[in-house]
């Protein structure tokens, strides 16, 4: 098992233990989320160990290869490769620790620098710490996204997100 759905397990215990503090009404949609968050991690923390339970026959010979005879190749089943069944190289380890971090100092910056310059700096950053190349797509994608986010907060939810050093730029 690997130690990132750990790592997202903490991490989102720490953003609920700090919505808890919220008001009644503030703390509804970063605890929803955060439960949410939690629940798709606990399912793929329970579907990793199940993969890798002792006695798992994946990759094994098969019955009819070996009752062919000592000279018939064994046969193999074929099997899928997918992301997360990559193996866990001490490179890959320090990425997703480095990614863990990246999000828990995400909501000190979001204070300080202010949301649109945080997240911003938070989404190129993290994408290319986890290996995403384009840099054209990041710039259009990058300031749409933030800029939607940033509407739908302030817009439809009502939500005054921090204006950090645009804050007398925003305000106008």
């Amino acid at each position: 098992m690997s130690l990132f759905p750990l790592a997202i397990l903490v991490v989102t215990g720490v953003f609920l233990w700090i919505a808890n503090d919220y008001s009644r009404t503030s703390r509804i949609f970063p605890m929803a989320a955060g439960m949410f968050v939690a629940v798709l991690t606990c399912a793929e923390i329970l579907l990793s160990l199940r993969r890798t339970t002792p006695g798992d026959t994946e990759g094994t010979p098969s019955a009819s290869a070996s009752s062919a005879g000592p000279d018939a190749a064994p046969a193999t089943v074929p099997e899928l490769k997918s992301p997360a069944a990559a193996p866990a190289t001490s490179a890959n380890r320090v990425r997703m620790l480095c990614f863990a971090a990246s999000m828990l100092l995400f909501i000190p910056l979001v204070q300080q620098l202010g949301f649109i310059v945080a997240t911003s700096g938070y989404l190129v950053g993290a994408s290319l710490l986890l290996g995403y190349r384009r840099p054209r797509t990041l710039l259009v994608f990058t300031p749409v996204f933030v800029a939607a986010l940033f509407f739908f907060f302030t817009h439809f939810l009502n939500v005054p997100l921090p204006g950090g050093v645009l804050g007398g730029i925003l305000s106008r």
